[in-house]
Parts: structure tokens; sequence; C-alpha cells
């Protein structure tokens, strides 16, 4: 791409000009998120179900089962589903190898390790019915391998609200069969066997549609499944670790604590897999352009995708510090109250994964994401190590303490090997400064002046709108809110209103 046409797409960023990449960024963003709550909504009613029918006990149980099986499920990736989206990108004509090798080597993966994952399942948990939602769940790898390759056709084209809308549809699916288990009284073995039929509806939705574009179907070459594994040995190696990093605390309760306080601690964290969607979302619909930029082009795209995810992570803490009560009764009954104070320390840590997710996507998409390994084992020692510390004396609280420190910890690693390796220059503290300055106002003025309490009646989720806007104005007025945001913001704000002859 010549400078000119390049320049032409990014915008000029001297003159404050958004740029068609930017706003091709920013409409995959708003697509895919509009789909996204959606989606949050969707899941917010099947917990709410699923937790108000059975109780914290059984609750638990179910997040033992999916924990324990989409942290062995890795084993099956191991990094190739993200290389398949940079490759694709980079060499479009080659979409339909790339797809075929890639799915076949997660298909025989995914295969292979269903009796393991069941064998180790029935050897670690001894309760019937959790035993039988692992089995029922793990026979929904190798369909989830099919679903995430043929969809990272969709990433690599900067099309996520394509990929949204068939997750949309495995989620109706879910929630409905959800529902139906619950009032059959099948309990969580009907909601595992929901997931898994969601899951295998999906997958088929998502194969023939990527199919209708690029032909392909599972090849099955060793000499390529090789080349393969060797490029994403080390991403795929990272992508462990940070999973077994985030499920660690999950993992380590269901050993050293009850399944009730699994089942706090997993609406919690629920809560907290809606909010780090954000940057994922984002992430991946600015992977295709990173995959290739270069010099200050590269850089830009960047420090953008930082600031806007520096403002989003700000905005998402501040809401959950002053709303967690309100929000866990809505989704789960006062009976799981008890979840509170673990939300808004995985909240807070949120942050930090916010602005770490955006520099892990940006060393993979120039290849400079090896050394990356060594973050993430050292913060998954630091998380176990700290787990372990803390939860025979904390419980639930000591857990989210622990996620909260090893993600800053892990942060600070992160952009130090990011310098070193990209050398691309980026002060995640002068981004910092003003969105979190301004959030802390906000938040004082909302929690004394509007709310007066940190467990504050349900009603007052209705200040939520207010919050956020007040937020985005002051960071408006101080210059502080980055375009890619405006946009969005912009976008929003004209939902509903009816079109003028002129616009």
């Amino acid at each position: 791409m010549s400078d000119s046409s390049e320049n032409a797409e990014f915008g000029n960023e001297s003159e404050g000009q958004f740029g068609r990449a930017g706003r091709r960024i920013a409409f995959s963003v708003l697509s895919g998120g509009g789909n996204t709550l959606v989606l949050a909504a969707l899941g917010a009613f099947a917990i709410r179900l699923i937790t108000y029918r059975v109780g914290p006990v059984n609750y638990g149980y179910f997040v033992i089962a999916l924990t324990f099986v989409s942290s062995v499920m890795l084993l099956t990736d191991l990094g190739i589903t993200s290389i398949t989206g940079r490759d694709i990108a980079r060499s479009p004509k080659d979409a339909s190898e790339v797809l075929g090798q890639n799915l076949g080597l997660r298909l025989v993966l995914s295969t292979a390790l269903i009796p393991i994952l069941i064998l180790l399942g029935l050897v670690l948990y001894k309760a019937p019915s959790l035993r039988w939602s692992i089995v029922l769940i793990a026979f929904s790898v190798p369909f989830n391998a099919v679903e995430t390759i043929a969809l990272s056709y969709y990433v690599s084209s900067i099309r996520n609200y394509l990929a949204s809308g068939i997750l949309l549809i495995q989620q109706v699916i879910y929630v409905a069969g959800v529902v139906i288990a619950i009032t059959k009284g099948f309990g969580i073995i009907g909601c595992s066997m929901s997931y898994l039929a969601s899951t295998a509806v999906a997958s088929l939705l998502a194969f023939y549609a990527v199919r209708r574009e690029v032909p392909f179907k599972a090849l099955y070459s060793f000499r390529r499944w090789r080349q393969i594994l060797a490029l994403s040995a080390s991403l795929g190696a990272i992508q462990i670790i940070n999973l077994l990093y985030l499920k660690a605390d999950t993992l380590l309760l269901s050993k050293m604590a009850s399944a009730r306080a699994v089942g706090l601690y997993g609406v919690a964290y629920n809560f907290t897999n809606f909010i780090v969607v954000i940057p994922t979302l984002i992430a991946t619909s600015v992977m295709p352009l990173l995959a290739t930029s270069s010099g200050e082009r590269f850089a830009n795209l960047v420090r953008r995708m930082e600031e806007s995810l520096a403002v989003l992570g700000v905005l998402a803490v501040m809401i959950t510090l002053l709303f967690a009560p309100q929000a866990i009764e809505i989704l789960s009954s006062h009976h799981f109250l008890g979840a509170t104070t673990p939300l808004r320390l995985l909240a807070a840590s949120c942050y930090f994964s916010f602005l770490c997710t955006a520099l892990g996507y940006a060393a993979v998409a120039c290849n400079q994401h090896h050394r990356m390994i060594i973050v993430s084992a050292v913060g998954l020692v630091l998380n176990v190590g700290v787990n372990l510390l803390l939860i025979p004396r904390y419980g639930i609280d000591g857990a989210a303490n622990a996620t909260l420190i090893s993600e800053f910890i892990a942060l600070l690693g992160v952009r130090a090997i990011y310098a070193r390796d990209v050398g691309s220059k980026l002060s995640l503290t002068k981004l910092s400064i003003r969105p979190i300055a301004i959030g802390v106002i906000v938040t004082l003025f909302a929690r004394y002046l509007l709310l007066r309490s940190w467990h504050a009646p349900i009603a007052t989720v209705a200040w939520a709108p207010l919050v956020a806007a007040m937020f985005f104005g002051l960071l408006a007025l101080s210059g502080g809110l980055p375009e890619e945001v405006s946009y969005v913001r912009r976008k929003l704000s004209t939902l509903g209103r009816p079109r003028t002859s002129g616009s």
C-alpha cells in the first residue's frame, strides 16, 4: 500500500480526522457490541433462572464443570485459532487452505481430548450431577473447534457482526434449553445438555455460512500441521498458561472450599466475563489492520486502541463498584449477595486486563509475542501462590484479591516485554491518568450524592445512565474522549431518531 492510500484509509491524525480504518473498527465494535449486549442479557436470564431454581450449591457444580472443561479444552487450540485469523488477513487468497488445515488439526486434537477430559473428571470429582455435566460438556469440544476456526474468517475481515450473529443464535438455543431443563426438573445435567446442543448447532451454522464464501473442508497433512504448530506453539503455551491463570481461582476453590462458595464466586466471575468481552471485541476488530501495518501506522493503531480501552475500562469499573449488589440481586437473588465484594475486586482487575489484552494482540499481530510466555508463566505461579495463601483465610474474597494483584503485575510484565520486543513507545500511565481521575470524581459524586450507600436499593440502578453520561461528558470537556469512543457515542445517541432529508 502506498503512503498516500495508507493515509487516506487511516485518516490524518494531526488534523483529528477519524479515518476510514477507524470507522471500520468502530462499526465492527458497535455492531458486535450490540449483539454482545443481547448475548449478555440472554446469559443473565439463564444465570438468573439456574441460580434461582437450583441454588448456590448446584450452581457451583455447574460452574465447576464449565470451568474444568474450558480449562482443559485450550489444549486443542494451542494458538491455532489466533494465527488463523492473522494468516488470512495477511493472505486472503490462501483462506481455504489455512481454514482447512487448521480445522483438521483442531478436530484431531479435540477428539483425542474427550476421553481424557471424562477420565479426569471422574477421578477428581464425586458428585454424580457434576460428573455427568463434565461428560456432556466434554462432547462439545470438537464442535467448538469447528465454530471457532470458521468464525476466525469473519474476524480476519473485520466482520465481527457476522460472528456475533451466529453466537447470538447459539445463546438463544442455549437459553431455550435451560428453560426447558429447569422447568422439567432436569437440573444442571439438562443445562449441560443444552450447552452441548447449542454448541453443535452453532458450529454447523458457522461452518456452512463461511463455506458460502470460501469452499473449505478439514484437511489432514502432518507436514503442514508441524508448520502450524511451530508457528503457534509459543502463542498456544501463552494461552494455556493464561487460561489456567484465569481459572486457577475457581479450580482451587472447587477443591479448597464448598460448592456454595464456588457458586457465589461463579456469579461474580460471570459478570466480569461480560466485561472482558469488550477488549477482546475491540482487539479482534483491530487485529487485521495491525497484521498489515508497520511503523508509525502500527503505533498509532495501538495507541488509539489503548486510549479507547482505558476509557471503557474505567467506565466498567465505575459502574460495577457502584451497582454490584443491585446487579447481583437482579441476576441471582439475594441468596448470592455474598458475591458483592469479589465482584468489585474482579471488576477492578478488569482495567488491567483491558490494557493487557491490547498489547497482547498487538504483539501477536507482528509476531513478537514469544517472550510473553515468560510473563504468563510468572503470572500463573504468582496467581496460584497468592490464591493458596489467601483462600484458606479469606475464601472467595481472597481469590478475587489474588486476581487483582496478579493482573496488575501481569500488565507490568507485558508492558515491559512489549516495549523491548515490539519497540513501540506507549505510556500507559499517561493515557490512564485522565480517565481514572474523572472516574474517581464521578464515582464519589454518585456514591455520596446519588446512591448514598455502597449497598443501595435495586431501584438505584436507574442512575447508571446518568453516571455514564457524566463520565463521558467530563472527558469530552477535558479533551480526553478518544475519537473511536466519540464516534460510537454519537452513533448510539442517534439510535431511534427519525432520519431527516439532509442526513
